[in-house]
């Protein structure tokens, strides 16, 4: 194999591995802004407390 395909590749497994790192992470910050607005509190017991679009309203301000 000569080194320009190796180099392709390389390149490519790396792309696809941002790519797939992006996919897997994207649904993290939901949590980490709902957790950020939960404090102290059980997220559990913040979410059953307030209706769902209110929250996922107060998450996405801030």
């Amino acid at each position: 194999m000569r080194l320009i395909g190796k180099i392709g590749i390389f390149v490519l497994a790396v792309f696809i591995s941002f790519v797939a790192f992006s996919m897997i992470a994207a649904p993290a910050v939901d949590i980490v802004k709902i957790g950020k607005y939960a404090g102290y509190e059980i997220i559990s017991n913040v979410l059953a407390q307030a209706n769902s679009p209110l929250v996922h309203s107060i998450v996405s301000k801030g």
